[in-house]
């Protein structure tokens, strides 16, 4: 059954992912802000934890657009085309079947996932604007996960762990322009 099997493998992803990040950020609940500024500056109260969890994302996206790069189908920008056929991955299948009708789209959105995933450190650490760019890419690639693939529960761990390099001045920023318009 393939609902029983997503679910299966969803709930298996939140509580390795939950229990990986309780762990690496000292027990703080995961609906605290946790950030790292443009100073390194860690927001947790146990030394390093946010700098560990950075690392640790680093890492992942490195290794996994390293191991993209020697499949066939990631060098012909195909290889998001294939899963989005599948009726499992398929929550919005016009939105899918829109998004995988136009080749160009996809190739391009293939590259520009090993790209992000391959020079995510160097953007976050080359300048401000880059550091934006690269986590906006991270962050619609992941949004695109949920949307796209049928799989929000991961993509919003993910996108809780990406908003780990936005900076603390920036969430004071959106918090103010939050209730300048009645928001929060």
């Amino acid at each position: 059954n393939p609902q029983s099997h997503r679910e299966l493998v969803s709930h298996l992803l939140d509580d390795r992912a939950e229990a990986h990040a309780g762990q690496i950020v000292g027990g703080q609940p995961l609906g605290q802000r946790v950030a790292i500024d443009e100073r390194g500056a860690d927001d947790l109260e146990r030394p390093g934890g946010a700098p560990a969890l950075a690392i640790q994302l680093a890492v992942i996206f490195i290794w996994d657009g390293m191991f993209k790069i020697q499949g066939e189908l990631w060098q012909h920008g195909t290889a998001l085309y294939y899963p989005l056929q599948l009726q499992e991955y398929k929550p919005f299948p016009f939105l899918t079947d829109v998004f995988t009708h136009f080749g160009v789209m996809v190739g391009i959105s293939t590259y520009v996932v090993v790209f992000t995933q391959l020079f995510f450190i160097p953007m976050i650490m080359l300048s401000v604007a880059t550091r934006r760019i690269a986590i906006a890419l991270v962050l619609l690639f992941h949004l695109s996960i949920a949307v796209l693939m049928a799989l929000p529960w991961f993509s919003l761990e993910m996108i809780a762990f990406d908003t780990i390099f936005v900076s603390g001045a920036t969430y004071i920023a959106f918090g103010n322009w939050m209730k300048k318009r009645g928001i929060a």
